[in-house]
């Protein structure tokens, strides 16, 4: 079968599938590189030539954005269980939990079974507390997308409602297959630093699998375990029972993401970097909240929402019972918390030398050659660990040590 690919560069296509939903032959398919990534391919044999597939890519035609006074607040969920067990401020729950409520059906990145991640659909029929754990929380790996943007185009043709919660990319995708704004359509982005390799993912999973001879039973990928402004730690549950966890000093996968190593090529220069953006709404992290707003941080998590649209103010109005919510200056809050809103991550120098290794090495071995873990890197996470035990760092957060 003779291919050819539809992007100029590896660093032109974000993999966000819109040419392959779009090909009325069906004849594109998206396969891994050798670092992982899925990039689109064509099937000549098949193609008319039609050019939908090019006329679709959201990197060569950017959406535009809807024009609107934007707003920025700092929210959480009222649920504090929610609110613990999520990344920042858990505003995922109540949109989605709203959503459910009106008979809609919300697609998200989500953990399979074998922890694979991929976004899936669900609806008020499949929701429970086992599903939505899987959804809930960061997870700082390209999801597998599937044939979602189909699925979505159809509901909406038959006038349900959607939510789609993903990264800036994905969203511009989605937008500009379906071609014009549809009013039962709510988009959520996330402000993204990049997003790892799957292949990279895969083999961290068989890594720590076989590590502690167990299969894992959940994954968190910033635990507050030590509170939000710890900074997130990978937690993992094993079906034995044993625990890892680890911080971005000391856990593979968390290290090479925020050594800026994992990332897909594109991400490095990402085209969708924008204070204004054609989703409803933006969510990241508020590390500033006592800045913000005046008011005491209490350590559980805070979200910061950018609102982009008419869809997205109404939404932030519908769901104004489920969450706590101020509004805040834009600029401060870009300042102190929104960097990664307009700048993209700049590539570590030995990032291609580490995925050129990645099928010739073991995990342990990439680590150790392309971001090494420091002596006083497993020092200060073992100190750490040590005085939480102690109280310490909990006397320190209430200030009285």
């Amino acid at each position: 079968m003779e291919e050819m690919t539809i992007y100029d560069s590896r660093i032109k296509c974000s993999g966000c599938t819109a040419c392959v939903a779009v090909c009325p032959q069906k004849c594109i398919q998206m396969h891994p590189d050798e670092e992982g990534f899925l990039y689109p391919h064509v099937d000549l044999e098949k193609c008319i030539k039609c050019n939908r597939c090019k006329d679709v890519c959201p990197v060569k035609r950017p959406c535009i954005p809807e024009s609107w006074q934007r707003k920025t607040y700092v929210a959480c969920s009222k649920n504090v269980k929610n609110r613990i067990e999520s990344t920042s401020g858990g505003m995922f729950y109540p949109i989605q939990e709203w959503v459910l409520e009106n008979n809609g059906f919300v697609f998200a990145a989500s953990f399979s079974d074998e922890f694979r991640v991929e976004h899936k659909m669900y609806s008020n029929t499949d929701a429970n507390d086992t599903c939505i754990s899987k959804f809930r929380g960061s997870k700082y790996v390209q999801s597998f997308l599937g044939d979602c943007f189909v699925r979505i185009r159809d509901i909406l043709c038959r006038g349900g409602l959607v939510c789609f919660i993903g990264t800036p990319c994905q969203i511009n995708g989605l937008k500009s297959y379906l071609g014009e704004t549809k009013h039962n359509l709510i988009t959520v982005d996330v402000v993204c630093h990049g997003v790892a390799s799957p292949k990279l993912w895969g083999k961290y999973l068989e890594y720590q699998t076989k590590k502690y001879n167990s299969k894992i039973s959940s994954i968190l990928f910033r635990s507050k375990c030590y509170g939000y402004h710890s900074g997130g730690f990978m937690e993992i549950v094993f079906d034995d029972g044993r625990k890892y966890q680890g911080s971005s000093r000391i856990d593979y996968i968390l290290r090479t993401y925020f050594k800026d190593i994992a990332s897909r090529p594109i991400c490095y220069d990402c085209p969708f970097k924008s204070w204004e953006r054609c989703s409803d709404l933006t969510l990241y992290d508020c590390w500033h909240y006592t800045q913000l707003t005046g008011e005491k941080d209490d350590d559980l998590g805070y979200t910061s929402v950018i609102v982009h649209s008419k869809r997205g103010t109404e939404l932030m109005d519908a769901i104004s019972s489920k969450v706590y919510s101020i509004e805040i200056d834009s600029t401060l809050s870009r300042k102190l918390d929104g960097i990664m809103i307009m700048n993209s991550a700049k590539p570590a120098p030995n990032r291609n030398a580490f995925y050129k290794n990645i099928d010739k090495m073991p995990l342990s071995k990439l680590i150790k050659l392309y971001a090494p873990i420091s002596f006083s890197d497993r020092l200060i996470e073992t100190g750490k660990r040590v005085l939480y035990r102690l109280g310490v760092i909990q006397l320190m957060k209430l200030g009285k040590w």
